[in-house]
């Protein structure tokens, strides 16, 4: 993918791009950034921190700094600390906002666009597994009802006997077989 030259690249759920040393950014940066074009969407272009926004406008071009550091030092009060710089806080918030605005981010609301919108459709499908999943499947089914069962009894008895912890073990191990098990059937019919 990396040796194709793409006229337009669309990166959805962008905020994913928010960390310079995550795998998943350094695959995708150089590709947004070889494109002629390049479009970020998210509805939450920023989770917690400035510092989770330079990427994705490194990425787009729009950053006005040319390394993450003088960025950090402006926008994430960036300082000195015992263990080397932190860029874990947040400075000049409004200014940045501005910047968004003026050069990277169109921002819809939802209560803007939301006429714009078709209503949901929500439908349920019903699939016939393989026959010949039948009986496994009825198995795994009797056995999480099992499960259930216990799960029931041993979180009961670990909030009011004296033996919570025996319990309380008891009631997790019989939680993680339980997801195990949905895994395992899940995985069955969804060949």
């Amino acid at each position: 993918i990396r040796k194709r030259a793409f006229k337009v690249v669309i990166a959805d759920e962008s905020h994913y791009l928010k960390s310079l040393e995550a795998r998943r950014t350094k695959a995708i940066v150089p590709i947004l950034k070889a494109a002629k074009r390049a479009l970020l969407l998210t509805g939450t272009p920023a989770m917690s921190r400035p510092c989770e926004l330079f990427p994705q406008l490194d990425s787009i071009g729009q950053s006005v700094f040319p390394s993450f550091r003088p960025f950090g030092l402006r926008y994430c009060a960036g300082h000195k600390g015992k263990f080397g710089w932190d860029f874990s806080g947040a400075s000049h918030l409004q200014e940045l906002h501005t910047l968004l605005q003026e050069s990277a981010m169109i921002r819809r609301l939802k209560a803007d666009v939301l006429q714009e919108l078709s209503p949901k459709h929500r439908h349920l499908v019903y699939l016939d597994p393989d026959p010949s999943l039948l009986p496994s499947l009825s198995d795994g089914l009797d056995e999480l009802r099992d499960l259930q069962r216990s799960l029931a009894i041993h979180s009961s008895s670990s909030s009011s006997s004296s033996s919570s912890k025996f319990g309380g073990r008891m009631a997790r191990e019989a939680y993680r077989a339980k997801q195990t098990l949905v895994s395992q059937l899940y995985g069955q019919t969804a060949r």
